[in-house]
């Protein structure tokens, strides 16, 4: 695998997506993000409509299917579960 970005993470003890799995679920840089709330209102109306083409794509309706489907488009990567901790990572889509 190569190297990747864990999209599921911890905070205040409680598992919360990382600022990679925020990067792809609002569409927004992860540059551009950081570990602070409240988000803006358009990241979320842009995260409502990239759940929608998500859903349309996939058929599903689960956010691990909306990370999988952005993933793919926005990245060309796909996400795999790694370790003893079955954390997500992205891994090239032309490997195994």
């Amino acid at each position: 695998m190569t190297a990747g970005w864990t999209l599921v993470g911890t905070r205040n003890g409680h598992p919360a997506p990382s600022l990679a799995a925020l990067s792809l679920l609002f569409g927004i840089p992860m540059a551009d993000l950081d570990d602070t709330y409240p988000y803006l209102d358009e990241w979320f109306d842009s995260a409502r409509q990239r759940r929608d083409e998500a859903i349309a794509a996939t058929g599903c309706e689960d956010v691990f299917s909306a990370l999988e489907y952005w993933a793919t488009k926005d990245l060309g990567r796909r996400i795999v579960v790694c370790g003893d901790e079955a954390l997500l990572g992205l891994t090239d889509r032309t490997e195994p």
